[in-house]
C-alpha cells in the first residue's frame, strides 16, 4: 500500500488493520458492499512489511498505544475482541492487561495476520490469545463471549458494516462495550489521499454503530489524527450519574453514600464524578442524575451554577424524562440547605426531568413520607457527615435507582 510519492510522515500509519465487513440487522438490510475491493490488499499481505508500517512511531495509534490501552479501562479476567487485529499490536497489550484469567480474541480477515499473532503470542508467553479468521460479513466470535469489542483503524474497512456489527453485538455480553478508534475525516484538514480512502467520518460511523444497537457513553480527546469513542450495547443496565461539587470532602462523602444506595437496586449502575469532570456524554448516557452541592449563603456555589447552566445552554443536553434527585451539605441548622436542594430540583424541572426524593417509614406507626432530598449539617458545631445523614443519602440513591429501573423496564 506504499506509494512512491512523498506524503506527510503520519500517512505511513494509514494501513487499516486488515478487515472484514461489519453490519447489523437482517441480512437483506445490506446486500451490497459499501466499499468493494478495499480489503484486496490483505488477501495475501506481506506480514513483515505490515509490521513495519503498523508498528511505527509515525503511526499515531502506535505512539499513543499506552494511552489507548489505559483508556480502554481493562480489568483482569475480562474477555476482549480485537477486531481488525492486524499484526497484533493491541492484542498483545490487551493480553497482558487482562491476565491469565482473561481472554483476547484476535480477529482479522487475513489468515497470515492471525497466524503471525498466534505465533508471536506464544513466543511472548501469552497463553490467553485466540486467533479467529473472520469473513466479510461476520466476526465469527461466539455468542456472549466478550466484555469489550475494540476496533482500531479498521471500521472504515468494513464492507458490510451492518452485518458485521450485528455479529459483534451478538458476541458482546450484557453491559458490554465497544471502542472505536479511527481516522478523523475533515475537509480542508485531512490529506486528500486519506479523504478518498475513508468513505466517511466520525459522525457517519457513529450513527451506523448506534443504528446497530449501541449508544455513545464516552469520548476521549488525547488523539489528534484519530478519534476515540466508547459505546455501550443497547439494553445495557440503566445508569445514574451522581455529580457533586466539593471542597472539604463532605459533599463528596454524601455522593458516595448516594452511590451506595444506588447499588442496593440490582441492575442499576452508579457513576460518581465531580461536576467539573462531567461530560456531555456522561449526561446523555445517564438515565438518572443526582446533584450534590455545598451551601454558600443559602445558594449553590457560583462555579457549580455556571457548570450546570452550561449543560443546558452550551452543551444543549436533552434532559427530558431523566430521573433527578438532589442533596446538600452546609453548616448550621438554618443554613439554607433546603434552598439549595430546591434550586437543584428547579433546575431539573426546568429541563423537563422527573424528580424525586428519599422515602422514610416509621415501622412503629406504619406511616410513610417523602422528603425533597437529603442533607448533612457539616458546620463547626457538627463537623463531618454522620451515619444518619449518610443513611439519608443512601435512601435518596435507592429511590432514584428504583425509579430509573422501573422506567427502563417499560
Amino acid at each position: 500500500m506504499m506509494n512512491a510519492s512523498p506524503r506527510p510522515a503520519w500517512h505511513l500509519s494509514v494501513l487499516p488493520l486488515a478487515f472484514l465487513a461489519f453490519g447489523a440487522g437482517p441480512a437483506h438490510a445490506q446486500e451490497k458492499s459499501v466499499r468493494p475491493g478495499i480489503n484486496k490488499t490483505y488477501e495475501n499481505p506481506d506480514v513483515n512489511e505490515s509490521v513495519r508500517r503498523f508498528e511505527s512511531e509515525n503511526r499515531e495509534v502506535f505512539s499513543k498505544r499506552k494511552e489507548i490501552v489505559a483508556a480502554c479501562k481493562l480489568k483482569p479476567g475480562m474477555s476482549v475482541a480485537d477486531i481488525g487485529a492486524g499484526t497484533g499490536l493491541f492484542t498483545h497489550l490487551f493480553a497482558a492487561e487482562v491476565g491469565p484469567s482473561g481472554r483476547v480474541y484476535a480477529v482479522d480477515i487475513a489468515r497470515k495476520f492471525i497466524e503471525h499473532v498466534e505465533t508471536t503470542s506464544k513466543e511472548a508467553g501469552l497463553k490467553n490469545v485466540t486467533g479467529i479468521v473472520c469473513t466479510p460479513t461476520s466476526t465469527e466470535l461466539p455468542p456472549d463471549s466478550v466484555d469489550l469489542v475494540f476496533i482500531c483503524d479498521a471500521y472504515h474497512h468494513f464492507e458490510y458494516p451492518r452485518k458485521t456489527m450485528a455479529s459483534a453485538g451478538r458476541a458482546l455480553r450484557a453491559g458490554g462495550q465497544l471502542i472505536l478508534v479511527d481516522y478523523r475525516r475533515i475537509e480542508g484538514k485531512t490529506p486528500d489521499w486519506l479523504l478518498k480512502h475513508l468513505r466517511a467520518g466520525q459522525e457517519v460511523f457513529t450513527k451506523e454503530i448506534e443504528a446497530a444497537g449501541f449508544k455513545v457513553v464516552d469520548r476521549a480527546d488525547f488523539l489528534k489524527e484519530n478519534y476515540f469513542v466508547r459505546f455501550e450495547k443497547a439494553g445495557s443496565p440503566p445508569r445514574v450519574l451522581v455529580a457533586y461539587y466539593s471542597l472539604t470532602g463532605n459533599t463528596e462523602q454524601m455522593a458516595r453514600g448516594v452511590a451506595e444506595g444506588i447499588s442496593r437496586v440490582p441492575g442499576v449502575t452508579a457513576v460518581v464524578k465531580p461536576v467539573s469532570e462531567v461530560s456531555k456524554q456522561d449526561l446523555e448516557a445517564a438515565d438518572g442524575i443526582v446533584l450534590g452541592s455545598p451551601t454558600y449563603y443559602a445558594n449553590i456555589p457560583g462555579k457549580m451554577k455556571v457548570i450546570i447552566d452550561d449543560w443546558s445552554w452550551k452543551m444543549k443536553v436533552d434532559f427530558t424524562d431523566k430521573v433527578g434527585g438532589a442533596f446538600s451539605t452546609g453548616g448550621g441548622q438554618v443554613g439554607g440547605k433546603e434552598h439549595v436542594v430546591t434550586s437543584l430540583l428547579l433546575f431539573m424541572l426546568s429541563n423537563r426531568m422527573i424528580v424525586a426524593g428519599p422515602f422514610y417509614r416509621n415501622e412503629k406507626t406504619g406511616s410513610v413520607w417523602g422528603e425533597p432530598g437529603s442533607a448533612a449539617m457539616t458546620g463547626p458545631l457538627d463537623p463531618g457527615v454522620s451515619q444518619q445523614e449518610l443513611d439519608g443519602a443512601r435512601r435518596l440513591g435507592e429511590r432514584i435507582a428504583g425509579l430509573v429501573k422501573r422506567l427502563a423496564a417499560r
